[in-house]
């Protein structure tokens, strides 16, 4: 079974982003030992190139090669605190 993570990243460093992306590898594979993990990780070239919306347009044509999405908490209000 492949699994897609979709976590904030906007305004973390890779540092932050990893830490939490491993945490969550070991939920899944705690619960699905032979899970597959889409590599959703969109490197810091293309969001210095293109912007952070490019960045996240990206990484959404990812989850089509997942069959399930694992969507990290707070993920849904990322973007919104640009706007705050």
């Amino acid at each position: 079974m492949h699994f897609f993570i979709s976590q904030p990243m906007n305004g973390r460093t890779d540092e932050e982003i990893f830490a939490e992306r491993k945490h969550v590898i070991e939920l899944i594979k705690g619960e699905h030992p032979d899970a597959e993990i889409v590599d959703s990780f969109v490197h810091d070239q293309l969001k210095e190139k293109h912007g952070g919306l490019r960045y996240l347009a990206k990484s959404l044509d990812m989850p089509d090669e997942a069959d399930v999405i694992y969507v990290v908490p707070g993920c849904g209000k990322a973007r919104m605190q640009d706007r705050a």
